[in-house]
């Protein structure tokens, strides 16, 4: 997609929603073509932000410092979720998007300022075209703003900007469909969807609960009986093995399975109630760490303390019904921490209700999980430090809790205003960008260059190979590598393509395109109409002004 971006301005794709693809491009444009790493610190950056928002939720809705800073601590310290945050993936981004939608809500709902509710609109928008499964929430916060505000005698001034924005939302969506269909030939925002119903009624066993007598109905449910019958229980696997079932971006397996799901409502909220109760106690990491490192010795402990806070999330539904009580009780509901908590429990529950009827597997589940992680650790240890602090207020003074709170205390009241903190945010912005340019470039190229990774991806309209090139030896300046393979059909294939300036010790990702058989318009993602490579790959990387100067390199995918 970032290489769709890059080469034909096209930000409207079947496969992949464009905000994340941009802020790679950004990246590249500010740190250089392929700089993987850079992307990955600009994530770290947004995780920070992110940690620094939990904290100011938290200090807005339990009015503790000494909370806030335990909750922010506990965020910003989670392995697990930094594990997400790494690598090229949307959750770190997701993560802070879905973080700074519910600070702005907080602080409209506070302050009744219409900016923070265009603000909240704005986040929400950037956050479903990051992650489609947000599409829906816009309603629900919405609904809940104007409840909030009819509460609080602020209904008629916020309804007519809830509904302009709203619509605003759904008009840019409707416009992205639009040109989904006319540019793509797909009519809606990701095709995905059809894959994780088809995914859903194989995970459930409906496949044989379609009442239809069309005939490709009934072929398309023969085939699923088959290949789950076989073991084989991957849609991508079944759509490669039966292309014909998937054609037309899988709009026949996609409305087969709508059809056995609409037709079968009870038994598929049957099914997925016990996931949905399981999903807050699931765990994995994306990434580790070197267990031989320098920093083993403290990252091992940090990752078991992150294992202990996390398995309270057990606890998590009877918090829920904890709150729901308190909301039920006017006295409670006025206060001012119970409406926030509910904001929580309306985002969490919908993360965890949309993970179970979109997804279909392991990994979906704990990836969607991963963004409103944080939000379930405040409401979890919010709750429970929040006891601890009544108790504590109520009985006794211990020596310990009231350190914490006055240190907390002072840091919460240092303020950075005016001048002096556009001067600090400026100051950071040009250390960052300096940091992500690979500043000292040499006019050398270096002799000790490797490919960590070469790897061969094609789908309708793109066909690529990714190369990603590590540089050992002294910063290399910008070269032409030169690619030479045979292809599936035979034929050897020549291409060449202009590196990036090369750092040393860094890496870049580069991309080269792969020419097509035929120029024709293919609607099935997956038929092999790309030159693609059927063997060895032959790399030659030279310095424009000294091909002498090369490095040789044989690959295959």
């Amino acid at each position: 997609m970032v290489n769709l971006i890059q080469t034909s301005g096209h930000l409207v794709n079947f496969w992949r929603l464009p905000v994340y693809p941009l802020f790679i491009t950004a990246i590249y444009a500010m740190a250089g073509q392929g700089n993987v790493e850079a992307v990955s610190i600009g994530q770290a950056v947004l995780f920070v932000c992110a940690t620094l928002e939990i904290y100011w939720v938290a200090a807005l809705i339990f009015k503790r410092p000494w909370i806030a800073f335990v909750l922010g601590l506990t965020v910003g310290g989670n392995l697990m979720l930094l594990s997400y945050v790494k690598p090229l993936m949307t959750e770190g981004m997701g993560l802070w998007l879905l973080t700074s939608l519910v600070l702005l809500t907080l602080l409209f709902l506070r302050t009744f300022k219409r900016r923070f509710l265009w603000l909240t609109a704005l986040v929400m928008f950037l956050l479903f075209m990051t992650r489609p499964e947000w599409l829906y929430l816009p309603p629900i916060i919405f609904a809940y703003i104007l409840f909030i505000a009819f509460t609080r005698k602020n209904f008629r001034r916020t309804l007519l900007h809830v509904i302009a924005s709203g619509i605003l939302i759904y008009a840019i969506v409707v416009g992205y469909i639009f040109v989904n269909t006319t540019q793509n030939h797909f009519m809606g925002t990701t095709w995905i969807q059809n894959i994780n119903e088809v995914g859903k009624v194989i995970q459930y066993r409906m496949q044989t609960e379609s009442s239809s007598t069309n005939p490709r109905d009934v072929a398309i449910s023969q085939d699923l009986n088959s290949e789950i019958k076989a073991g084989n229980l991957d849609p991508y696997s079944i759509m490669e093995r039966h292309p014909d079932d998937f054609k037309n971006y899988a709009s026949e397996t996609g409305s087969f399975s709508q059809a056995i799901i609409i037709r079968h409502p009870l038994e598929y909220i049957q099914k997925s109630i016990p996931i949905i109760l399981s999903i807050p106690a699931l765990g994995g990491r994306e990434s580790s760490y070197d267990s031989a490192g320098p920093f083993a010795g403290f990252l091992q402990p940090l990752t078991n303390a992150g294992k202990i806070f996390h398995s309270f999330n057990v606890c998590f539904f009877l918090i829920v019904i904890l709150w729901i009580c308190l909301f039920c009780i006017k006295r409670s509901r006025k206060q001012q921490i119970t409406p926030g908590m509910i904001l929580l429990l309306l985002i969490c529950n919908y993360g965890l209700i949309i993970t179970v009827v979109g997804g279909y597997r392991y990994m979906d589940y704990v990836r969607t999980d991963i963004q409103f992680n944080p939000l379930m650790f405040i409401i979890i240890w919010g709750t429970l430090l929040l006891v601890i602090d009544i108790f504590i207020t109520k009985n006794s003074r211990g020596a310990f809790f009231n350190g914490i709170k006055n240190c907390t205390r002072i840091i919460s009241s240092y303020r950075i205003k005016g001048k002096k903190l556009v001067r600090t945010s400026a100051l950071l912005s040009m250390l960052l960008m300096l940091c992500l340019s690979g500043c000292g470039i040499q006019s050398q190229i270096s002799t000790t260059h490797s490919v960590l990774k070469l790897s061969c991806h094609q789908e309708g309209g793109v066909g690529l190979l990714f190369i990603n090139i590590s540089n050992a030896g002294i910063d290399q300046p910008p070269a032409i590598l030169k690619v030479t393979f045979t292809a599936q059909d035979g034929t050897t294939i020549h291409l060449q393509t202009s590196t990036p300036t090369i750092p040393a010790t860094q890496e870049r990702l580069l991309t080269v395109n792969v020419p097509q058989f035929h120029t024709s318009v293919v609607k099935n993602p997956f038929m092999i109409d790309y030159k693609m490579p059927a063997g060895t790959i032959h790399l030659q990387l030279a310095a424009p002004t000294s091909a002498a100067t090369s490095s040789n390199m044989q690959y295959t995918c």
